[in-house]
């Protein structure tokens, strides 16, 4: 029975995990969407310590304004980034520099 729990945790990991990799390596400046990142957890943390406070009704609230905020502020494409501006000439052969 605990299996499944941890099974489920563990996949949880590596999708978020598959996803923040793909995140970064479509953006232009990998190291400002690093930062980026890390001040969403600190300000993720903030927002749930002070929903300990303010309860989670409250909580609803303030995550509902900031998915709206991220819907109008957000990036419009997606696959804008350089991974999308490459020729779709063939690569060649595969060498180390390549890798």
């Amino acid at each position: 029975m605990c299996c499944g729990g941890v099974l489920a945790v563990l996949a949880a990991v590596e999708t978020s995990r598959r996803v923040a990799i793909s995140g970064f390596r479509d953006v232009d400046d990998p190291a400002a969407a690093f930062a980026a990142n890390l001040l969403g957890a600190m300000a993720g943390g903030v927002i749930e310590y002070v929903s300990l406070i303010t309860g989670y009704r409250a909580l609803l609230i303030v995550i509902a304004g900031l998915y709206g905020l991220a819907l109008l502020t957000g990036r419009r494409h997606p696959g804008s980034g350089p991974a999308a501006a490459a020729p779709a000439s063939s690569p060649g052969p595969a060498t180390l520099e390549s890798l």
